[in-house]
C-alpha cells in the first residue's frame, strides 16, 4: 500500500473517494471534516479585506503568501450541527477559521494549530484527508496550513461530501470518539 500516493496518476493534493473507501478504518488514516455551518467563500488575491458585518470567507494573499480570515466568524459547537447530521465514518469535525484562525484572522501560531489537530486526532504519522461541502475554501485553507507547518500528507476529498454522498458511500450520524494525536508543527527553514 502506498500511503503518500492518494491518486495514482493524478494531483498529489487531491483524493478520491474510491480511494478513501478503500482505506477508510486504516489506523493511519485520519478523515477530518471541514464543512462549515454557514457558506464560507474564499477570494483571491486583489480582492479588499471587509469590516466584521461581512459574511465569513477566507482571503488569499498571493500565491506564497498564504491566506487570511475575514468577516465576523460564527461561533459554533464541537462537532457542528452540519456534521451530526452525517458525516463519513471515523471521520473527525474540525472548524477551521475558529481553530486554525485568532481573532485577528491570521494563522495561529504553531503550538495552538498542533493542539487542535491533535484534539482531532491527527498525529505526525497520519495521511489526512479533508471532506468538504464541495466548496473546498476551508480544505484548502486546511491543506495550506498543514502543508505550512511540515505535514505534507495532506488531500482533498476529490468532490467533498456531495460527490461522497452521490456515489451512495457510507454515511452516519455517529460521532466516533479518536484517541488524541500527537501532532508537530515544524516551520521550514
Amino acid at each position: 500500500m502506498n500511503v503518500g500516493q492518494p491518486t495514482p496518476g493524478r494531483s498529489r493534493e487531491v483524493a478520491s473517494t474510491r480511494w478513501l473507501a478503500e482505506n477508510l478504518g486504516a489506523a493511519w488514516l485520519r478523515v477530518v471534516d471541514v464543512r462549515a455551518e454557514a457558506p464560507v467563500r474564499d477570494e483571491r488575491s486583489g480582492t479588499r479585506l471587509r469590516t466584521d458585518d461581512d459574511p465569513p470567507r477566507f482571503v488569499e494573499l498571493g500565491p506564497r503568501a498564504g491566506w487570511l480570515r475575514a468577516g465576523r466568524w460564527p461561533k459554533t459547537s464541537s462537532p457542528s450541527a452540519t456534521f451530526l447530521r452525517g458525516h463519513i465514518p471515523g471521520s473527525t469535525a474540525l472548524d477551521v477559521g475558529g481553530r486554525l484562525f485568532d481573532a485577528a484572522g491570521s494563522l495561529v501560531c504553531g503550538a495552538e494549530l498542533a493542539m487542535a489537530m491533535s484534539e482531532a486526532g491527527v498525529g505526525d504519522e497520519h495521511t489526512v484527508v479533508l471532506v468538504d461541502d464541495g466548496r473546498p475554501a476551508a480544505a484548502l485553507v486546511a491543506t495550506w496550513a498543514l502543508r505550512r507547518y511540515g505535514h505534507a500528507e495532506t488531500f482533498i476529498l476529490s468532490g467533498g461530501f456531495p460527490r461522497w454522498v452521490a456515489e451512495g458511500r457510507p454515511v452516519t450520524e455517529v460521532v466516533t470518539k479518536v484517541p488524541f494525536g500527537s501532532f508537530t508543527a515544524r516551520t521550514s527553514s
